[in-house]
């Protein structure tokens, strides 16, 4: 898996479904040894996160969770496949948490004893309560499930986005509108200025036309006077 074509796949994982199906598609049917090479690799584990997190449908998410159920255990033992798994057990739902779960709990004394981010995947997959009382467990687990979907819920925005993103894009339109007020204010400004120069301009000739008219008068007369004699 080159770093290159993880990021491409990345990027394309974050397309609506219908650009990427071809895609989700084969990463469900990957075989458990492929599944547990990609997601033990850095940038495969991070394309299978984006495909979890990305729009692919329920169903698709659902399959995905189980083909990486069966390889749970050797994902937890590397670092990116820790990640992973915390994405595939927020995603997954009923069984297929549990047996996300009952995975990493055989391998509990290499995880543990052999992996510095051990204790905090194992704490964070609930592995303890499972392993001491299974019905506890998922009865936390469902609670939790609960507490989730209500948190968004309350703070979901438009399209399942965060209220922030939608604050943002207020905000957004507000400082837009602001900047079109300042430059309508900047405009008035120098057209009035413009109206003040104008009529200075006509004022400072209005004189000279007047002169014009009396050196005019002047000279016709003359004229008069000269025909008269």
């Amino acid at each position: 898996l080159s770093p290159l074509g993880s990021s491409i796949l990345i990027l394309l994982l974050g397309f609506p479904q219908g650009a990427c199906r071809s895609f989700t598609d084969s990463l469900v049917q990957l075989g458990a040894n492929d599944m547990a090479r990609v997601g033990r690799d850095a940038g495969g584990s991070r394309a299978l996160e984006a495909a979890l997190a990305g729009g692919a449908p329920a169903k698709v998410k659902a399959a995905l969770v189980k083909a990486l159920s069966g390889v749970s255990g050797a994902l937890a033992l590397t670092a990116p496949g820790s990640f992973l798994l915390q994405r595939a057990y927020a995603t997954a739902e009923g069984e297929a948490k549990e047996d996300l779960v009952r995975g990493v709990v055989g391998v509990e004394a290499a995880l543990l004893g052999g992996c510095h981010w051990g204790p905090r995947l194992w704490e964070a997959l609930g592995a303890s309560a499972l392993k001491r009382d299974a019905g506890a467990w998922r009865t936390h687990a469902a609670s939790a499930a609960k507490a989730r979907a209500a948190f968004g819920d309350l703070f979901g925005g438009d399209g399942g986005k965060p209220a922030g993103g939608k604050q943002q894009q207020q905000g957004g339109e507000a400082a837009e509108a602001s900047g079109k007020e300042k430059k309508e204010k900047k405009k008035d400004k120098k057209d009035k200025k413009r109206k003040q120069e104008e009529e200075a301009e006509e004022e400072a000739q209005a004189p000279v036309a007047g002169q014009d008219g009396q050196e005019a008068e002047g000279v016709d007369g003359e004229a008069e006077q000269q025909q008269q004699q």
